[in-house]
């Protein structure tokens, strides 16, 4: 009988198996005959004492040289185990394999037979025949041949089981995991060390022949004290002891004492009580404030939490300075921040405090326009287009007082007053269009154009009031309005003589063949996609149009218009008609760079303007809510058969990474400075490739829209001469189409043949087109012909284009001409033909162009102009590389000592300078290294990009050249470091929309070796920041992202966040209407999405939603409603405590219902019942008021809420047996005196309304006293004798998390109330409502009054 595992206890010793592996009993042998030798010494000794010393024997003495001699030994194999501690068990094996103390493979395994793998045993177990098997308690242990080694790895290597495997060197011992008690402790404990800087550099001279190794002495060793550690063994020992160490080294007192040259382990404290130091030194520095708000929130792992934070911190800094208790800017945060906890009331109420303790304060608005924004932002979100409408009233309010206040003191209003006005007039048009509302927000910016820049003369001194009512006449006459084609203007429009444009038929494109076949849901989306993006001007009266809300009269409009006035302006970028038609072109959709934050600087003072954080990209960036221009950030494969999500390739039969192509550092994401990069015609290219607006940004909008722009700029700017507005249309001419730019430019140089920055755009166009010749044309027709008594306006506009031509013939490769050309912009006179020029010349011409610098630098400071210095500073650069120097020696030609700005003076013209020079420095040395492949070292770019991203980290040219600058070096981790913390910083607030853009797009999402979840993490923190979460266009790059990879569930999730975020963007509420997103949604699902999106009245345009809602619902028979039956049981089915009061016990129903918990509230708290669906009866005083039932299919059916503040009963009950036998769809209360109508808390009053069934009443109206409610229905008092009963409807708050409910009060005086709601157990639990339900407990009749809070859930399923 043979086996492989015996059974017998005779079985031989282990060790006769060849190959097994002793080293695991060793251990065990050693503590053996460790205990063994004890024993043995003891017993030796015990008999030594019975002898004498002087007796030992010289076999003795050998034995004792012995053991010093093998003691010795073990202090040598002690330390060499020290030494096999510091190498990594890699580099210990190979040492031990050169040696040959471990044996290789072939060693171990020879030949495999049966002598080898089991031994014959003839002798036989009794056993066996007993019991009839093989006894487990007999079985000898053993192990299988090979035990624990890993096929493919070198001999000596084993696997260690346990709760995490591991691969150790046999022998060694296994490596600590997190999964150790130990290491999880020193895990806790936190660093223990400090990080010492040197207090001198490790730097060797030049001169010297050896590298000097620093000397880490302690202070105690340097004054002749002992020193903490003598040896290494020594640390080692103390290690052990330690035993929660991560370190071997220790640290004196005296070298724990701090320095200058300490670093703090955690910076973060240390930054903390640096800035509360400074708050509490100078409490009215609103930056450090706001400074130590982020550093105190940046642990915190929610908004919530950190909203909490934020609050406590503001809240200090408001209270710390009398002139901070009305700050705007810290109201702003306290308000933002408080948004996230508080209850709609509490921030209606705050919010009110806030408004009136600015206005009370005499502020001017240049200090509160942020503050103002925000404010407007907040209505829109709670109303809006109502929000609109009510903003659009407060703040004119506010603007006539304070054009009074400047009126009585005779000054002109100031140009931060109409910036201000321009941007709350942006802001409430963003609103509208949000909402689908698009041609009501096109007619506000048509009229306001017309008002501002084409006003008859005969108006001129007529009050705002009337020039209103006659520009009423003009809209009404129905000619063609700014922006529609023949349109002239206002001022040139007469009434008698001109007539009204025929009708006009709305043409929506026909739907494709693939639509056709969609589901009927897809199908009804792609149709009112298609109508949104053809229909964006206003319809006429005479036009053949059935939509309402297509034709906008003058009423609509004319709470909007503003009376901008043109103060005075230094740039033309600070000219209000010049800004108003950008701002139009940038609603319409073409991006124009800087133009937010330009605004945002211009209309608050220099205080709050460092402190605006770029919040107006928020709502003013939606370039990217066009599908097609967000499809560019993605590079998703169009169909699936192309390896969509697959980062490997076959080549020949093996598989392979797929190659990761070499793409532009420029995209689709452009953003800057107004007018920092020049001209709208200039780009990073040589042919102005990434320009302003290219194929891709134009591409983007619809047709409509690219009529209406190019009819705006041609009414325009054949009105205004304004040439930063030519140059825009040659921009957006360009971007369409080369030859019509040129045919355009062609036509403004008819009416404008001196304007040298006409010509020069006209020269851009040629060099786009690609003839440097007919540009070099240009230029020396218009520059060589200038006489010495030209104008100061010709000479700026001649300094920029002697640069322009200069770097065109620089970038061509002929530097000899681009050098005569700045010798001649330098004006020194060059003689001969193509040669060289000599030194002196060259001499000559550096130093008249460095008197030129010096003298537009002391001009500056008067007129603060500086747009000429930037050209002057390219040629002294280029001059400098064109004579051989060295690119550090041209770059530091930009380190300009600037004047400092004056008293009255705007800081960001100083500001959008600095930016100019930062980018034409750093395009300088990107040519010159890289277009021209100069033989420069890399450093001196890359480290000039990375200075320059650091103070304009939103410029996407200079961080495109940054990219460009990294993509050699191959380290990618320093890239993604200085992103991280330059481009998106963590902040509270969020991030940049612009510069989250940039990120995403960078990552190359889609492509090989792309990083999905560096996307996914940048728009996670921009989603769910304070101020960004506002940004409907994050959202959608967030959806898009998951959509191309496929997740339709995580993009589902983002689609419920972003609609509670952003209540009235439509083009949220359409994409379950698309084929992507549609198959994540249930019929029932698309019921409730649809009727949510009518309920919040957004503007939809294509008909049969309803009729296809019930096609679609009789065509089912109800079967697509078992999805969510489905999700019903799962939940039920659960397990949980919760789950069991929902499990059924015959059949699932589900149906939506109002739950009603106590005080904890849906996430901790109890299920107190719900709300009924009928009136209480025959129930005395309580007759005809809603109850708490205990019953689920007692209660409400489809409660449904309204953004007006409605709250319906479908069932509309009512109370049989009274004379007014009517039924009650709304929900509301009444109340049975004044005293409780007034809602007034002074006087102890608990101010109890029972909840009820009333008529509608109005938003906002006070308490009405009618006949019809449900609670004694037909008495207007109290029993028909006592006090009167008043009742309000529109008084519920349903925007909380999880579909809670809040209600409230509006007292007689149209002031809103917080409220509480209340059921009585004693009283029938009745439900009411009640100001403080702590007093309602004094009163005697309500004691058991309790405290519950109310949710719309959908899709419940009742237990019973």
């Amino acid at each position: 009988m043979s086996t492989g595992a015996p059974s017998f206890p005779s079985f031989p010793g282990f060790s006769s198996f060849p190959g097994l592996d002793d080293d695991e009993a060793a251990p065990s042998k050693k503590r053996d005959d460790k205990k063994s030798s004890k024993k043995s010494r003891k017993h030796s000794d015990d008999e030594d004492k019975h002898r004498s010393k002087d007796k030992k024997s010289s076999r003795g003495r050998d034995e004792d040289r012995d053991r010093k001699r093998h003691r010795s030994d073990k202090e040598k194999e002690k330390k060499h185990r020290s030494r096999e501690q510091k190498l990594t068990e890699a580099e210990l094996f190979i040492e031990e394999t050169l040696k040959g103390a471990v044996k290789l493979d072939e060693d171990r395994y020879k030949t495999v037979d049966g002598k080898n793998l089991f031994f014959e045993d003839r002798k036989g177990d009794p056993g066996n025949l007993r019991y009839g098997r093989q006894s487990s308690q007999s079985v000898p242990k053993y192990r299988r041949l090979g035990y624990g080694e890993v096929l493919g790895f070198p001999a000596g290597w084993k696997l260690v089981p346990g709760g995490t495997p591991e691969v150790v060197l046999r022998g060694r011992k296994q490596s600590s995991r997190y999964t150790s008690s130990r290491i999880a402790a020193q895990l806790k404990a936190g660093p223990s060390r400090r990080l010492v800087i040197p207090p001198q550099p490790l730097v060797t001279a030049a001169t010297e022949d050896f590298i000097a190794l620093p000397a880490l002495r302690s202070k105690a060793r340097e004054t002749g004290g002992p020193r903490p550690i003598t040896s290494f063994e020594q640390a080692e020992q103390g290690d052990q002891d330690s035993d929660g160490s991560s370190s071997s080294l220790s640290i004196s007192e005296d070298e724990e004492q701090d320095d200058e040259y300490t670093v703090p382990s955690d910076p973060t404290p240390t930054a903390t009580s640096q800035l509360t130091s400074t708050v509490k030194s100078n409490p009215t520095s609103i930056e450090s404030w706001l400074e130590l708000v982020e550093h105190s929130v940046s642990t915190s792992p929610t908004p919530e939490s950190k909203a909490d934070v934020a609050l406590s911190i503001v809240q200090k800094a408001l209270s710390a300075h009398p002139t901070n208790k009305f700050h705007p800017i810290l109201l702003a945060r306290y308000l933002r921040s408080g948004s996230l906890v508080w209850t709609s009331a509490k921030l209606e109420e705050e919010w009110n405090r806030a408004l009136d303790g600015v206005s009370k304060e005499g502020r001017a608005l240049e200090e509160t326009a942020d503050l103002w924004m925000e404010w407007i932002g907040w209505r829109i979100k709670v109303k809006g287009v109502e929000g609109s409408e009510e903003a659009a009233e407060t703040v004119h309010s506010v603007t006539h007082r304070e054009e009074e206040r400047l009126r009585r003191r005779q000054q002109l209003p100031s140009l931060a007053l109409e910036a201000a006005k321009l941007r709350f007039l942006w802001r409430m048009c963003v609103g509208m269009a949000e909402a689908g509302y698009v041609e009501r927000a096109v007619a506000i910016f048509q009229a306001q154009t017309e008002l501002s820049l084409f006003t008859p003369p005969s108006l001129s001194n007529s009050s705002f009031a009337s020039k209103l009512d006659v520009l009423e006449e003009f809209w009404d006459s129905e000619v063609p309005r700014i922006g529609e084609t023949g349109a002239r203007g206002w001022c040139d429009h007469s009434t008698s003589d001109s007539t009204a444009p025929p009708p006009q038929t709305a043409v929506v494109p026909s739907s494709t063949m693939e639509e056709e076949d969609a589901e009927p849901f897809v199908q009804w989306g792609s149709k009112e996609l298609r109508a949104s993006q053809s229909r964006i001007l206003p319809r006429h009266t005479t036009d053949e149009d059935e939509d309402p809300y297509a034709t906008i009269l003058f009423s609509d409009i004319r709470p909007f218009l503003w009376d901008l006035s043109a103060p005075p302006a230094s740039s033309e970028y600070e000219d209000t008609r010049t800004l108003l038609v950008l701002v139009f072109i940038h609603f319409l959709g073409l991006h124009v760079p800087g133009l937010s934050a330009h605004l945002s600087l211009l209309s608050t003072t220099a205080t709050t303007s460092a402190l605006s954080s770029n919040a107006v990209s928020t709502w003013s960036d939606t370039r990217f809510s066009s599908p097609s221009l967000t499809s560019h950030l993605f590079t998703f494969p169009q169909s699936s058969n192309q390896g969509q999500g697959r980062n490997w390739e076959v080549v020949n039969g093996v598989i392979v990474a797929r190659e990761s192509k070499e793409t532009s550092t420029w995209g689709v994401v452009k953003e800057w400075g107004l007018g920092v990069a020049g001209s709208p015609l200039e780009g990073y290219g040589v042919k102005a490739e990434g320009r302003m607006w290219e194929s891709v940004e134009v591409g983007a909008l619809g047709q409509a829209t690219v009529e209406v722009i190019r009819n705006l700029f041609q009414a325009v700017c054949t009105k205004i001469d304004s040439t930063a507005l030519d140059q825009h249309w040659l921009a957006f001419e360009a971007a369409l189409g080369i030859k019509q730019a040129i045919k355009v430019s062609k036509s403004i140089l008819s009416t404008h043949r001196d304007s040298l920055p006409r010509w020069s755009a006209h020269a851009r166009l040629e060099r786009i087109r690609g003839r440097p010749a007919d540009a070099r044309k240009v230029y020396e027709a218009s520059l060589l012909s200038q006489t010495s008594n030209v104008s100061e306006d010709k000479r700026q506009g001649a300094t920029k284009m002697w640069w322009d031509w200069a770097e065109m013939e620089w970038l061509s490769g002929d530097s000899v001409a681009a050098q005569r050309v700045v010798l001649r912009a330098a004006g020194v006179q060059v003689e001969g033909g193509k040669g060289s020029v000599s030194g002196a010349v060259v001499l000559k011409a550096k130093r008249a162009l460095e008197g030129m610098v010096r003298e537009r630098l002391e001009a500056s400071k008067s007129s603060e102009v500086l747009d000429d210095l930037v050209p002057l500073v390219n040629l002294q650069a280029l001059l400098d590389l064109l004579a051989g120097a060295n690119p550090e020696v041209a770059l530091g030609r930009y380190k300009l000592e600037l004047p400092g700005p004056s008293a009255d003076a705007k800081p960001h013209r100083h500001q959008y300078f600095l930016e100019s020079l930062a980018l034409a420095s750093t395009l300088l040395v990107y040519h010159h290294t890289h277009t021209l492949r100069a033989a420069v070292p890399p450093s001196i770019f890359r480290q000039h990009c990375t200075s320059c991203i650091h103070s304009y980290p939103t410029n996407t040219i200079l961080l495109g050249m940054w990219l460009e600058s990294e993509r050699g070096e191959l380290v990618w981790g320093r890239v993604r470091g200085t992103i991280r913390e330059v481009v998106v910083p963590e902040r509270s607030e969020g991030v940049d929309v612009s510069r989250a853009m940039w990120t995403v797009w960078k990552e190359k999402v889609g492509e090989a070796g792309s990083e999905v979840e560096r996307a996914r993490g940048v728009l996670a923190r921009g989603v769910a920041g304070e101020r960004s979460r506002a940004s409907v266009a994050l959202w959608l790059v967030a959806i898009e992202l998951e959509l191309g990879m496929g997740d339709t569930r995580r993009a589902k999730s983002l689609l419920y966040r972003a609609v509670a975020e952003c209540p009235w963007a439509k083009d949220l509420y359409l994409l379950p209407f698309t084929q992507r997103l549609r198959s994540a949604f249930t019929h029932a699902e698309m019921v409730q999405w649809t009727n949510a999106m009518l309920e919040r009245s957004v503007r939809l345009r294509a008909e049969g939603l309803e009729e296809l809602l019930n096609q679609r619902m009789v065509e089912s028979g109800g079967d697509e409603s078992s999805d969510g039956e489905e999700d019903g049981k799962a939940v039920a089915d659960s397990g949980t405590k919760a789950a069991a009061a929902l499990k059924p016990r015959t059949s699932i129903t589900p149906k939506s219902t109002i739950l009603l918990y106590d005080a904890n509230g849906r996430s901790g708290g109890n299920l107190l019942g719900y709300w009924s669906a009928k009136f209480i009866l025959n129930a005395g005083d309580y007759t005809g008021c809603y109850y708490l039932t205990n019953t689920c299919s007692d209660s409400i059916t489809n409660p449904t809420w309204s953004s007006n503040y409605y709250l319906t009963n479908p069932a509309a009950p009512g109370v049989p047996g009274n004379q007014y036998g009517i039924g009650y769809a709304n929900i509301g209360a009444v109340t049975q005196s004044d005293k409780d109508a007034s809602w007034d808390t002074s006087t102890g009053n608990y101010n109890n309304a029972f909840v009820a069934g009333v008529v509608g009443t109005g938003q906002n109206a006070p308490p009405t006293q009618t006949l019809w409610h449900s609670y004694q229905e037909g008495n207007t008092q109290n029993w028909g004798y006592g006090d009167p009963i008043r009742s309000e409807s529109n008084i519920w708050d349903c925007t909380g998390a999880n579909g809670e409910c809040f209600p409230f009060w509006i007292n007689p005086s149209g002031v809103r109330k917080s409220a509480q709601l209340v059921y009585i157990p004693g009283k029938y639990s009745v439900l009411s409502l009640t100001s403080d339900i702590n007093m309602m407990h004094n009163e005697g009749a309500y004691e058991s009054a309790t405290l519950v809070r109310m949710y719309i859930v959908d899709n419940y399923v009742c237990p019973n």
